[in-house]
């Protein structure tokens, strides 16, 4: 995140803003390269400014105009070199070696304090200037700053552990719905890490944890929450388990769930509405006995039971329709009297 995104949304006016403001610091103090020089636990010394070498610290020829006269020995009447051409042939090499060494220093040290006056610009513009009146000296580092606006902070700091346990405990016994599920996973994952971040006990210990969420899944996805505490039970035991790997696969199960409860097509309903308010004896009548194509009425339940009787009427039924084609009303086609 740029630093000016940040100075939009963050901003430390009071004892509650600490944690979030402390949090954009650290990202921006990381991204700049910065954090070495700032952290309060574990601290190295600002770079210091290179010193740029001066001829007069290095040999000097006895005689300028003779590359072969020697070295000059320092004595009281003894005058530093001047120029470049005044040292010695070694006394050169050695110059010009420190000069590249410094030229390197220099431009490392340019690009540090670049990368610190936008950090300090950071905060003179998310601070509020009460604080930055008791806390940020001039003159004084950015180390020094972060020390003294980690004072008011770390106070209010102290009471978020209790309400980051709160927001994961009510995050657990909420009960999920599979059309909100991915939803709900993501409020959980917010909860736990900011419970971690928080050290609350139930979300550092995977045993827990794990459980919280087990009895929530299990009223939305109870053969994922059946099989979830089987399969990762040796990362369970050992706490290696990752919250964000369970997130990721409850979105996977609840895309499942979603997408095979879409209809099918054929709907239960359609088979009882006809069914349901009339007569078994009312069956539909076929029309066209050389259409292939039947319709189904009634529940597809009933159909298989009265499947026997029915074909019997309808076979009764097809024999009555020959004997009248065949023209007589007593006669079976091909009968004969006795």
């Amino acid at each position: 995140m740029s630093a000016k995104h940040a100075e939009r949304t963050i901003s430390y006016a009071s004892p509650e803003d600490w944690d979030s403001w402390s949090n954009e610091f650290k990202k921006l103090a990381h991204a700049y390269d910065l954090w070495q020089y700032i952290d309060p636990t574990d601290r190295i010394r600002w770079p210091q400014r290179p010193e740029l070498p001066e001829i007069r610290d290095y040999p000097r020829q006895a005689d300028p105009d003779d590359p072969d006269s020697g070295t000059m020995t320092p004595g009281s009447d003894y005058v530093p070199p001047r120029r470049i051409g005044e040292l010695t042939s070694e006394g050169r090499a050695e110059y010009e070696h420190d000069i590249r060494i410094y030229s390197l220093k220099e431009t490392a040290y340019r690009e540090t304090k670049k990368q610190e006056q936008k950090l300090v610009e950071f905060v003179l513009k998310t601070v509020s200037a009460t604080y930055q009146k008791t806390s940020c000296v001039t003159g004084d580092r950015l180390d020094k700053w972060y020390q003294e606006l980690r004072r008011s902070g770390v106070v209010y700091n102290e009471r978020l552990r209790p309400e980051a346990r709160d927001k994961y405990h009510k995050a657990v016994h909420t009960v999920p719905k599979i059309n909100k599920l991915n939803e709900w996973v993501t409020e959980w994952e917010t909860t736990m890490a900011e419970a971690i971040s928080k050290k609350v006990p139930d979300a550092l210990d995977a045993q827990c944890w794990a459980e919280d969420l087990n009895r929530a899944m299990y009223h939305v996805l109870p053969s994922w929450a059946s099989t979830f505490r089987q399969h990762r039970r040796p990362q369970i035991l050992n706490n290696s388990l990752n919250y964000r790997e369970v997130a990721a696969d409850i979105r996977y199960e609840a895309k499942m769930a979603n997408a095979s409860g879409r209809p099918s097509g054929i709907k239960r309903g359609a088979f009882a509405t006809t069914y349901g308010a009339a007569s078994r004896n009312d069956r539909p009548t076929i029309t066209d006995r050389d259409n292939d194509t039947i319709e189904v009425q009634g529940d597809a339940s009933d159909w298989a039971t009265d499947e026997t009787s029915y074909a019997h009427r309808d076979t009764r039924g097809q024999g009555r329709g020959r004997r009248a084609r065949g023209g007589g009303r007593g006669k079976a086609e091909g009968w004969e009297p006795n």
